[in-house]
């Protein structure tokens, strides 16, 4: 499990993440706006916003380094990299 907290513009816990192929990854996000999360290359989305945490979860399939952002926002979460 990979825990984030957005608050503004300011992100807890972002970086490098690495897993290997095969994992489940369990993203939890909490954040102080609504929004769209978006992991790139396994085109996952999840509504998020002030009520609660937003928990996306990742079947680490392809091989690479993904972005993660809020899609409206373009804010930058974290990258999930994946071996």
């Amino acid at each position: 499990m990979i825990e984030v907290e957005i608050a503004g513009d300011s992100v807890d816990n972002g970086g490098r993440h690495e897993v290997s192929v095969g994992d489940t990854v369990a993203l939890v996000i909490t954040s102080d706006v609504d929004d769209e999360i978006h992991v790139h290359g396994y085109d996952l989305y999840a509504d998020i916003g002030p009520s609660g945490p937003a928990t996306v979860l990742v079947e680490a399939t392809i091989p690479g380094v993904w972005e993660v952002e809020l899609h409206d926002s373009g804010l930058f979460l974290l990258e999930l990299a994946v071996s």
